[in-house]
């Protein structure tokens, strides 16, 4: 059983609160986001987790509920929890954060998710002709079409 994290050190105190999910939830998959993954982070940066399980609640708001709640360690982490289908789904959106989640996160846990995300990333990247921008994506095909309406 896991106990409650008292130690000081960031790493292992992700590594402990990503096990002790994963054990909850049955996680597909668990991924370092934002400022952390790309190591541009302050010493007051929250560590944003991408948690992927088909065994999240149905409720937004009751995953962010149990999620923070099972952090109670003094480690700022901001966890975000999808469901498998709600993933995959929003990289065909084009959703930012998970397109940047693929981009430039790092794996903490993957049962083999990665794999089929990526794949669903890569027909994203070459469908809508996407670009990483400083601060954002931009999407060539879509810009062409949108111009094409202006003229």
């Amino acid at each position: 059983m896991l106990e409650k994290y008292t130690g000081m050190d960031k790493i292992e105190g992700i590594k402990w609160y990503c096990e002790k999910v994963r054990k909850r939830f049955s996680s597909r998959a668990i991924i370092l986001i934002g400022s952390y993954a790309r190591g541009d982070f302050y010493d007051d940066s929250d560590i944003d987790l991408i948690i992927i399980s088909d065994e999240l609640p149905e409720q937004i708001m009751d995953r962010i509920y149990i999620l923070i709640k099972m952090n109670d360690s003094s480690i700022p982490i901001e966890p975000h929890g999808f469901k498998t289908d709600e993933f995959m789904g929003m990289i065909r959106e084009l959703n930012i954060m998970a397109l940047d989640t693929i981009y430039e996160g790092k794996v903490v846990y993957d049962d083999g998710f990665i794999d089929d995300a990526k794949k669903e990333y890569e027909e994203v990247m070459r469908l809508y002709e996407m670009e990483k921008m400083d601060h954002g994506w931009k999407s060539r095909k879509i810009l062409r079409e949108m111009l094409g309406e202006v003229r």
